[in-house]
């Protein structure tokens, strides 16, 4: 675990002190501890500046890879009204980045349901996320704008931080191909390991979720099973994400203290 830690600066951070204690005290058993450090070894740990960066590469795409003008465009963000969401930041790093004239044409909408209500004579309807797990909430977005008469005619393109690929792929054939990911991600212990490794991993993670679910669900290796490893500081970490990296109560009900908080 110490070479983990080397390895892995963010984890050397006072914030996440109680959470590592946690981890390493509800590992008891070899493949628990080995479990552990494969997750955090493999996590992808991202700041405001990533973010920045990408904000900048989607802000080309936009201008010269799908040649979208203000006039006829809306960018909108996948947050809900009651949700905080790391869309939201990813969109004002992309108005940022986009030249003054796009924020003239009030091209930034959110939260996402104003662009329901009608294309606002708009032809592109450019949607930003921050995190494409299975792909399910932009499915249905797109989805239920397709079925609504006042906006099926939207052309739809899609910015993304950071995806699942497997997820990410369910976009890019709805969307056509106009999807821009700038972080993919393969399932952690599925798809980065192989028999016996991969066996012993999936023992050990799934002792771990017995000591905080009663019956792990559909959030058993993440939401749908989608053992995500990654995080962007200062926002909720995603549900596809192993349960032992955010769940803030054991299976006995008492409080545990994850690594990132999920509110």
């Amino acid at each position: 675990m110490f070479n983990t830690i080397l390895e892995a600066p963010w984890l050397r951070k006072q914030r996440f002190e109680h959470g590592l204690t946690t981890l390493l005290t509800d590992a008891a058993s070899d493949d628990e501890l080995e479990a552990v450090q494969h997750v955090l070894k493999n996590l992808s740990y991202h700041t405001s500046a990533d973010l920045v960066a990408a904000a900048d590469e989607a802000a080309a795409q936009i201008l010269s890879g799908w040649c979208l003008e203000p006039r006829d465009t809306l960018v909108v963000g996948v947050a809900e009204r009651s949700k905080t969401c790391g869309s939201g930041a990813y969109l004002r790093a992309i108005e940022l980045a986009l030249p003054r004239e796009w924020g003239a044409h009030n091209a930034f909408w959110t939260p996402f349901d104003s662009a329901f209500r009608q294309s606002h004579g708009r032809e592109h309807l450019v949607i930003v996320d921050d995190f494409i797990g299975t792909g399910e909430k932009i499915t249905n977005k797109v989805a239920a704008l397709k079925a609504n008469p006042k906006t099926r005619s939207y052309n739809i393109y899609v910015c993304c931080f950071a995806a699942m690929s497997k997820g990410a792929a369910k976009v890019d054939g709805l969307v056509n191909g106009d999807l821009l990911v700038h972080h993919y991600f393969d399932r952690c212990i599925s798809d980065k390991t192989v028999d016996p490794k991969k066996a012993s991993l999936a023992a050990g993670m799934g002792s771990l979720e017995g000591k905080i679910f009663n019956h792990p669900g559909k959030y058993s290796f993440g939401y749908m099973q989608s053992e995500a490893a990654f995080y962007l500081e200062g926002f909720n970490i995603p549900n596809n994400n192993f349960p032992i990296l955010w769940v803030d109560e054991y299976a006995d009900k008492k409080p545990r203290a994850p690594l990132f908080a999920r509110r």
